[in-house]
């Protein structure tokens, strides 16, 4: 793998090959780093809210799909879920020393949540058009 170079012909990256063993799992983050994610979106900062949707997207459109059929509204079920996260991060506390788990298990509850919303929300609707 060649170096990606700057105009001066300065390394600027330098791309590092992992063994199997040392490549990172998708989704999962160490302790450490949903540490310095969650400080950065409880400051509102883009490129760390980027981050926790781009890593936990996967997780919550599996979980906003089984309250769902409709790809739509399961997509609509995790963005609403995002957003309340989003708003309401501040309120999460780590329950013991590993903050990931404790963040994955509030995430989850918070989109579970959220889609058990979108369902009462629609549902009523529906109930309406059709009287």
């Amino acid at each position: 793998m060649n170096a990606i170079t700057d105009n001066v012909g300065e390394a600027i990256f330098s791309p590092v090959t992992l063994t199997h063993t040392e490549q990172p799992k998708r989704g999962h983050f160490t302790s450490l780093e949903i540490e310095r994610i969650l400080d950065g979106c409880r400051l509102n900062r883009r490129a760390e809210q980027k981050e926790l949707y781009g890593k936990y997207y996967g997780y919550a459109m599996s979980i906003s799909l089984r309250y769902s059929l409709n790809y739509d509204n399961a997509l609509e079920m995790t963005n609403d879920a995002f957003l309340k996260i989003f708003k309401d991060l501040k309120n999460f506390a780590p329950r013991n020393n590993n903050v990931a788990s404790s963040f994955t298990a509030w995430f989850k509850k918070v989109l579970i949540c959220a889609c058990i919303d979108h369902i009462r929300k629609y549902s009523k609707k529906e109930r309406t058009n059709v009287l």
